[in-house]
């Protein structure tokens, strides 16, 4: 059952089943000898909300049944309340019918409640949270989060040797040869990052790291980790940033960055070849820190396409919208429009950059901003599903205009450009056959 957060008058509730109501009023004019009536709108009258909430105990931080007892008091009152509705945000109204269903054994309370708006008025756009802006805040605070489980994984595998992590470096400059005073062993270390931090170095040496990145916005310190994850940070940023010049519409930018990140991984397994203990062990602590790296990366990039795809969208809604045709009859064909993801398309990309976030979680459990990223886009995904059209396959028993298609099933003719980008539609003015279509 899935209970979606209202509030009314403050009481936080917990409630589903939510109806939504819009009524005309209709005035019907009829005359003698004259068959059917001339009718006349007269406007909107109040909407009605309906819904039922739940007040149980089982411990947890939410109105518990006793609780109900103080809420049907307060709607006792003859004052407006003022309802926060999961969707449309603050409404003020009266409550107009309350029906509750008690259980003593269970210690649970349904109370199913019917709402007056006041005064009936446009519904806002749905507020999102930027989902680009909120995974750069949470980018930033893995790559602090990053460093601090670096220099623990290499504090441990060094033992004593700790406190050279933090000694400065000329980043002119190689790394071991920059450490002394060291045991042999944590020499034979450095100089295995050394060789893995030239590779990273060497990825893509043709592309620059565009200036205007989120990346080039971060300080890496010159100690050993912040050079180490430096240049893993700018391997990883260039290899998403050729991966995703490739225009295949947004769904593939997604899938595209994923396999080149993937090979990059696979790829840094051949960057040293040698098998001892020192390069055994930091080769098993630089594939955690690319492996959350590519991770973070992917969820940025997934978040930067799902912000143009919104933008996309809403350009497109401003084509429909418009007229197709002037005051002097002449027809202005619309500017094309950018693909937009459908449904399946950013469930199939969403479930890709949170698998991959969850190997880089399992990797490395010191990264909290992952699971951060991971609920970012989820939320986004969830709030765009809700007003997303979801699509439908339809049979054509007779070859159609793709126009008449649009009108038997209910939706305007210039959706018709939309239904040509998600099918194979060789000939719209005969089609035929399955056709995949907006349901409204």
């Amino acid at each position: 059952m899935d209970l979606y957060d209202a509030t009314i008058d403050g009481y936080s509730l917990e409630i589903e089943h939510l109806d939504d109501t819009f009524e005309k009023a209709i005035a019907r004019h009829e005359f003698p000898n004259s068959n059917g009536a001339l009718i006349e709108d007269m406007g909107q009258k109040a909407r009605t909300i309906r819904f039922r909430s739940y007040f149980w105990d089982d411990g947890a931080d939410h109105f518990t049944y006793a609780d109900h007892i103080d809420f049907l008091n307060h709607l006792h009152s003859q004052e407006l309340f003022e309802l926060v509705h999961p969707m449309y945000g603050p409404l003020k109204g009266c409550v107009e019918s309350v029906s509750v269903h008690q259980d003593d054994r269970q210690m649970a309370a349904e109370i199913d409640i019917s709402f007056v708006e006041d005064a009936a008025s446009d519904i806002p756009d749905v507020a999102y949270e930027n989902v680009d802006s909120a995974a750069e805040s949470a980018y930033q605070d893995g790559q602090e989060e990053q460093q601090t489980a670096l220099v623990e994984d290499v504090s441990i595998e060094l033992a004593a040797d700790k406190g050279f992590l933090e000694t400065s470096l000329d980043g002119t400059i190689t790394l071991h040869a920059q450490f002394v005073g060291v045991t042999q062993y944590a020499r034979e270390l450095v100089k295995e990052v050394d060789i893995y931090v030239a590779q990273f170095e060497a990825v893509l040496t043709d592309v620059v790291n565009p200036a205007n990145s989120l990346l080039a916005t971060i300080h890496f310190t010159e100690n050993l980790p912040g050079r180490t994850l430096g240049g893993i940070a700018r391997a990883v940023e260039r290899t998403a940033f050729v991966a995703s010049g490739a225009q295949n519409g947004p769904a593939r930018i997604i899938a595209n960055v994923e396999i080149e990140l993937r090979a990059l991984e696979v790829a840094f397994f051949t960057f040293s070849p040698h098998s001892t203990k020192p390069a055994r062990a930091i080769r098993a602590i630089l594939a955690r820190a690319l492996k959350v790296a590519c991770a973070r990366q992917l969820a940025l990039s997934a978040a930067y396409v799902y912000a143009d795809d919104e933008a996309s969208r809403n350009a497109q809604r401003n084509i429909e919208s418009a007229t197709a045709f002037d005051v002097l009859g002449h027809y202005t064909p619309p500017p094309a429009a950018d693909p937009v993801m459908n449904a399946r398309e950013l469930e199939a990309s969403l479930a890709a950059v949170r698998t991959y976030i969850q190997e880089a979680i399992d990797a490395t459990r010191g990264v909290c901003s992952l699971n951060d990223l991971a609920r970012l886009l989820l939320q986004h995904v969830y709030d765009v599903k809700l007003e997303r059209e979801r699509m439908v396959a339809v049979t054509l028993d007779n070859p159609l205009p793709l126009h008449l298609v649009c009108l038997k099933y209910g939706l305007p003719y210039n959706y018709a450009e939309r239904i040509t980008g998600i099918n194979l539609i060789p000939e719209p003015n005969s089609t035929s056959g399955e056709v995949s279509i907006y349901a409204r």
